[in-house]
């Protein structure tokens, strides 16, 4: 069962960037279903199917429960509070329904990471998978830039704005399978640095191989798909892992002379990445022409028109689904995640969700500081990164990449633990 669980998450993730949501089978008789959405509801009946015939895996699952209680306890919280603050929002039930999708479209996923993967070789195994899918995608959507031709358009809204191939718009030619070119690089630069898991430890050389061609397709998906938020993140997620190996050399001089290390080592190259940084952000927030800087000013206004609306219900929000209803744009998502989270929840669901996140990239850094191995540093760096891309995003398409993420980190602290209890 575990491996059939296994099979089925790999090919969610697989068809994430390839599959559309509209992407589905189409019936007279039968309400439509999306291939994504088919896939998931399998995995969801196995899963459940499994922890219910299978005494082992629920036992895999309490230990994580019992070893891992604050990271878990933060991401239940976060979703059972969506859907409270849904179930007393004024829209009511139509929200609830929205939450309740959300919740398994990301925690489904991450369950099935933590019973099905055992280790190193697994993380692997989902990191090969993730490279040839974003490989692929970001292929097509290079194909389409070059071609101007929309090659799954017939999958996707006819109507839709992203899909139109105009010459004179800030978009041209990308990706039809996202329902946002800006989705489409960032779901790129999340996949580059998950692929980057590839180059470390006692892979095959053909691997590595594989994942930097990976790497290279990813970065010209990300080109064409002209997308300041996934450079943004890679910025920030570089700069994270410099700053650790630069700390990690100053932790192994001699307690003597570690200030000294600190003042010609460590201090320098945070101040350097800090000015680094800066530029580069401003330079990205400005744009290199008015519809890009548009596009940033766009957010400071999203963010004006909300402070109102949230200090109106600031504990419960509106409803899950309901954040860009409720600042009357005609989008589905507003543009900055965290925005769209208190919106929907109120500020006690963007609290826990930020204390959340934080509890992973500290885990993540800590593990790495602790146990030498570059795997949590490169999870580290993933973690920075996505919370650099949803202050510019809302990315439910490639989110449950994040939560899978969440997943991978605690089944490597596992495996840590159970190698260093072996040697003990």
């Amino acid at each position: 069962m575990k491996g059939l669980i296994r099979f089925l998450l790999l090919l969610f993730v697989f068809c994430l960037p390839l599959l559309p949501e509209e992407v589905g089978f189409r019936s007279a008789s039968l309400p439509d279903m999306s291939v994504i959405r088919a896939i998931l509801f399998i995995l969801t009946f196995s899963l459940i199917l499994g922890l219910f015939l299978e005494r082992k895996l629920m036992g895999d699952l309490w230990r994580y429960v019992r070893e891992y209680t604050l990271p878990i306890a933060l991401l239940s919280i976060f979703f059972a509070w969506r859907i409270f603050s849904s179930l007393l929002s004024p829209a009511g039930a139509a929200t609830v329904i929205t939450a309740v999708r959300d919740t398994l479209y990301f925690v489904i996923p991450f369950i099935a990471a933590l019973v099905s993967l055992r280790g190193k070789r697994d993380v692997v195994l989902l990191a090969t998978v993730i490279a040839i899918s974003a490989a692929l995608s970001a292929l097509l959507g290079v194909v389409e830039y070059g071609t101007g031709s929309s090659l799954f358009a017939e999958m996707t809204d006819a109507d839709s704005i992203w899909n139109t191939f105009n010459a004179g718009s800030e978009f041209k030619g990308v990706m039809s399978t996202f329902p946002h070119p800006l989705a489409f690089g960032s779901y790129l630069a999340a996949a580059i640095i998950i692929s980057s898991l590839l180059l470390v430890g006692s892979n095959p050389i053909g691997l590595k191989l594989f994942a930097i061609a990976s790497i290279g397709i990813c970065l010209a998906g990300i080109f064409v798909s002209t997308s300041r938020g996934a450079l943004a993140s890679l910025v920030v997620g570089i700069a994270w892992a410099t700053l650790f190996y630069a700390y990690k050399i100053y932790r192994r001089v001699r307690r003597s002379q570690q200030v000294f290390a600190f003042m010609g080592v460590v201090l320098p190259v945070f101040l350097g990445l800090l000015v680094a940084v800066a530029i580069l952000g401003f330079a990205l927030i400005k744009g290199s022409n008015a519809k890009q800087a548009g596009s940033s000013m766009m957010r400071v206004l999203q963010v004006q028109l909300s402070i109102p609306l949230m200090t109106e219900r600031p504990l419960l929000g509106y409803g899950v689904g309901k954040a860009a209803e409720t600042l009357d744009m005609k989008a589905e998502t507003v543009d900055i995640y965290y925005l769209t989270v208190a919106l929907e929840c109120g500020l006690v669901g963007l609290f826990i969700f930020l204390i959340m996140m934080l509890n992973f990239v500290q885990r993540s850094a800590r593990a790495f500081v602790q146990n030498r191995q570059p795997f949590f540093m490169i999870l580290s760096m993933f973690f920075v990164a996505e919370s650099t891309q949803l202050l510019v995003l809302s990315l439910k398409q490639a989110l449950p990449m994040l939560y899978i993420g969440f997943a991978v980190l605690l089944v490597l602290e596992k495996q840590q633990t159970s190698i260093k209890g072996k040697h003990a």
